[in-house]
């Protein structure tokens, strides 16, 4: 990301809080153009950039962040989500645990709950 900000570990509790999302809890599913977000024992579905944009922000002023370099912090992280956590499916499947995986021919697929 930009201007050399380090984006702290995740802390469990920041996973889950509903307010504030972790870059690294963002998935983009490419084929949808949706936006998954990690909401702890789920994946959260949404349409729109700009509400994932603004739990990004808030979670870089939580962190100590100015409004403004939390703002352009979040844009960044957004785009990266797009390239670095983008999957071709997204959906619930039977046997798997919420997370990343991959298909047999490598594509990288997100399991929105676990049994």
């Amino acid at each position: 990301m930009g201007k050399g900000w380090e984006t702290p570990p995740i802390e469990p509790l920041e996973m889950n809080d509903p307010l504030n999302f972790h870059p690294s809890g963002i998935y983009y599913d490419g084929p949808s153009g949706k936006y998954l977000v990690d909401a702890g024992l789920y994946f959260r579905t949404y349409g729109r950039k700009s509400p994932v944009i603004t739990g990004v922000q808030r979670f870089f002023q939580t962190q100590g962040m100015e409004q403004k370099d939390a703002k352009d912090e979040a844009g960044a992280a957004i785009r990266d989500a797009e390239i670095d956590r983008h999957v071709e499916w997204s959906g619930n499947l039977a046997g798997y645990r919420k997370g990343l995986i991959h298909s047999l021919d490598g594509k990288p697929m997100l399991v929105l709950t676990s049994p």
